[in-house]
């Protein structure tokens, strides 16, 4: 039905090459994931150590929120039943389940995700599925048969959602999804400002112990065009405020690369790290700059929880704008590329490999087109 149960010594002896310390960081944290999921998948990861250490952490969570809609699906609860098998969590469903899915609880779970992610999350992880489904179908092997566990794939049959690369109809799209103008900055006013005014006596003491920490996060974001997983992971060393850098590792580089900072950001954060010691009980050298604690020891805070920040602010700034950190990553490209035209420059800022991913900032929004048309009617007054 299933297989042996992996041991923590056999996840302790698995590694990928790791080029950076962000990397090494998400394979401490694939190896905390593993015992989550059923062996097959270990499995899987085993036969593609090739792969970087942050695409198989990613693969993991994407398996978990699979794995977890399954136990909560009345299709494969019924397959429980029948089995008369106890399956307490991810780990126990037997890969006879996915063998049998049908296509209609695999589009489900496709449906599912489209009603949380963007298409281009959809997208990710539904091809992570075809790849754990293509080695389950096709390159694994049963110790006692020799054959594959089982040959019916079911995300073979699923069709991802077309992406438009047209960099004109992309722009279109971030803008409604951004703050623009100096909403970026009235949205920071908020959090400083008004925020607290709704809040409950135990929320208010909640809110003023991080209020700094959250502002420093937010304001990052906004000020630099950081990564989520690029902000997740910044050191105490990584900041260098003299100048307003900081360090961090970026996709497809092997060492640490400096990030240009506005001093409104730097400001932020060096609130923040001044009240750090008193808000939060920590060493003043305490490495990880946005940290979580558990029995005594520090880590970075979880990208989860920056997500359901940053949600949480922007929901209450504007209900009908719910801005993730990526949205923050596009407000400040959009306001970087009209404020100085730099394509070049914008690149860099964001760490992107290609200018044409760049691009789709460069193109002018439909607030500017109205007003380039105005602008000519005015000619022929």
């Amino acid at each position: 039905m299933s297989h042996t149960p992996i041991t923590l010594k056999e996840i302790e002896k698995f590694e990928v090459k790791t080029k950076n310390l962000q990397q090494a960081r998400h394979l401490q944290q694939l190896k905390v994931l593993l015992p989550s999921l059923p062996p097959y998948v270990f499995k899987y990861f085993q036969r593609n150590r090739k792969r970087s250490a942050t695409t198989l952490f990613n693969y993991s969570n994407d398996y978990k929120l699979f794995f977890n809609f399954l136990l909560d699906n009345s299709w494969v609860l019924e397959q429980f039943e029948k089995l008369n098998v106890q399956i307490n969590s991810p780990a126990d469903i037997p890969f006879s389940i996915l063998a049998d899915l049908p296509l209609q609880e695999a589009e489900e779970f496709q449906g599912y995700l489209e009603g949380k992610y963007e298409p281009r999350t959809v997208n990710r992880r539904i091809s992570a599925l075809k790849s754990l489904f293509n080695y389950l179908t096709q390159k694994s092997e049963d110790p006692i048969t020799k054959e594959p566990f089982f040959y019916r794939n079911v995300f073979a049959k699923i069709e991802t959602t077309k992406v438009s690369t047209d960099p004109v109809k992309r722009a279109d799209s971030f803008e409604q999804k951004i703050y623009k103008g100096n909403e970026d900055l009235r949205f920071l006013d908020f959090v400083a400002a008004e925020y607290e005014k709704s809040l409950s006596t135990i929320q208010l003491r909640f809110f003023l112990r991080d209020k700094y920490r959250d502002l420093a996060i937010l304001s990052l974001f906004l000020g630099s065009g950081l990564r989520l997983s690029e902000l997740t992971f910044l050191q105490l060393e990584d900041i260098n405020f003299e100048e307003n850098l900081l360090g961090v590792y970026r996709k497809g580089q092997s060492g640490k690369v400096y990030v240009t900072v506005n001093p409104r950001s730097m400001d932020e954060l060096k609130e923040y790290l001044h009240t750090r010691t008193e808000n939060y009980g920590c060493a003043a050298d305490e490495k990880h700059v946005f940290f979580t604690r558990y029995k005594g020891s520090y880590s970075p805070l979880s990208t989860r929880s920056i997500q359901d920040l940053v949600e949480k602010y922007s929901k209450a700034f504007n209900a009908n704008k719910r801005l993730t950190p990526h949205k923050l990553r596009h407000t400040f490209a959009t306001k970087h590329w009209t404020a100085n035209k730099d394509l070049i420059g914008l690149q860099t800022q964001l760490g992107h490999t290609s200018s044409e991913i760049t691009s789709s900032y460069t193109h002018v929004g439909k607030d500017k087109q109205h007003k380039n048309l105005e602008n000519m009617d005015k000619l022929e007054d």
